[in-house]
């Protein structure tokens, strides 16, 4: 039976303006993660679960506690904080820690039960740090959970529908043959890197000092959190997004190439790249699907780190130009950055003002460079928008560009460039 889209009615559009707020109020306080703030909203809209891949100490349990203590809320307006449940995990670590231990006095009546209240299947949401080193008795019965929503205990089945999105992090994927189905179930994982910009790396500061000296410093003023029901709203209107058939057969092409490049996804990976690209598309505000809503499916076409570069590199192909072109901008900033980072260290090191002014004057060509760059993505916005494109991934690339240009300005000349008029609103 074929689905009735929803058009973006007044209730849709105030649902997508307060999402675009809550994003912007995550981008404060996470810095440099604008992707996987977006990812990990459209993993909890979707209900589909996620893996934040990277070092210790990166912020990853910041940035999911951020969105559920101040994001979200129960329908009566009371906050999901403490139904979240976080968990360490461990290879020594008993089922009953996270599943919840047994309830002797049904065992003593002869009946297998949980104790679960206040344990994972009674979560509204769950993160789960250092996934892949849980015990086997413990991943087995979480299959269940992660692909139906549901734990066998004894011979009942507990539902667990009102569980959205598990959260994961971990430094490491498995690459035990045991652990494959596993791991097939966690339908998005993101690679996070520490802060790279020297700009953001002082924002951390600045906020890591403001939380010292008060430990309260998050301001949630203005912002309106979402509800379940809201969120459940949301997920009804990303169900009824259209997909047309030309779409449909892009889908077709990508499994090809994944099985050529040998990692083709699951059933089960695929309808969960549906929810995914659905979910993009109204997220964008749109009620139809296009081709750059693929682009969600770099983070879900493979489960093996050595195949996430060709995962990238099928997806790309399918999106269109101007955010190939937007990937080419983001790849041609990185190493003037790498070189400016290592410029600015050698300006703060030099200990007279000649050799300050030496080094500074080495850099001066990559303020050309960053203009030039700048210049030519406005050419490619221009371009995208005549022919009426999605250009966001060239937007997100002149920000970044921008913010860099006038970072390198002022680490060169002393001077702040805030008053130009070519900033990145």
């Amino acid at each position: 039976m074929a689905t009735v889209p929803i058009a973006l009615t007044t209730p849709m559009q105030d649902l997508l303006d307060r999402l675009n707020h809550v994003r912007d109020w995550l981008n404060i306080y996470c810095i440099e993660r604008k992707e996987e703030i977006d990812l990990q909203l459209l993993a909890t809209i979707a209900a589909i679960d996620m893996l934040l891949l990277g070092d210790w100490g990166v912020g990853k349990t910041w940035q999911i506690e951020l969105m559920v203590k101040h994001c979200i809320v129960h329908d009566d307006g009371t906050s999901l904080g403490h139904d979240l449940f976080t968990h360490l995990c461990a290879k020594d670590q008993s089922v009953g820690e996270i599943l919840g231990e047994r309830d002797v006095l049904a065992l003593q009546q002869g009946r297998v039960a949980r104790i679960t209240a206040g344990m994972l299947p009674t979560a509204v949401f769950a993160y789960l740090d250092e996934i892949f080193k849980s015990s086997p008795p413990l991943l087995n019965p979480l299959l269940d959970i992660f692909a139906k929503r549901e734990l066998k205990i004894g011979g009942s089945v507990l539902d667990c529908s009102q569980l959205v999105t598990i959260f994961m992090s971990s430094n490491e994927l498995p690459d035990r043959e045991d652990l494959m189905a596993f791991r097939d179930r966690i339908a998005i994982t993101k690679f996070v890197e520490g802060v790279r910009s020297p700009e953001g790396r002082r924002k951390v500061t600045d906020m890591q000092l403001a939380y010292q000296a008060n430990a309260d410093n998050v301001d949630p003023a203005g912002l309106v959190p979402f509800t379940l029901s809201e969120l459940a709203q949301m997920r009804e209107y990303a169900r009824r997004v259209i997909v047309p058939d030309p779409i449909r057969d892009i889908m077709g092409q990508i499994e090809q190439q994944a099985f050529e490049a040998h990692h083709p996804p699951s059933q089960r990976r695929k309808g969960d790249i549906w929810r995914a690209v659905k979910t993009r598309a109204f997220m964008r505000g749109s009620d139809t699907v296009s081709t750059d809503d693929f682009l969600v499916a770099e983070h879900m076409l493979w489960n093996l780190k050595s195949d996430a570069d060709s995962a990238h590199e099928i997806v790309l192909r399918f999106a269109n130009q101007f955010v190939r072109k937007a990937a080419a901008i983001e790849a041609e900033l990185e190493p003037i950055m790498s070189e400016m980072d290592k410029i600015k260290q050698a300006i703060d090191a030099a200990s007279t003002r000649d050799e300050k002014l030496q080094v500074q004057s080495g850099g001066f060509h990559f303020m050309h460079s960053l203009a030039s760059i700048v210049e030519k993505t406005d050419d490619y916005i221009k371009q995208g928008q005549r022919e009426g494109h999605d250009v966001t991934a060239l937007l997100d690339a002149r920000t970044k560009v921008e913010k860099a240009r006038k970072w390198t300005i002022k680490e060169l000349t002393g001077v702040s460039d805030d008053d130009d008029e070519d900033d990145d609103d």
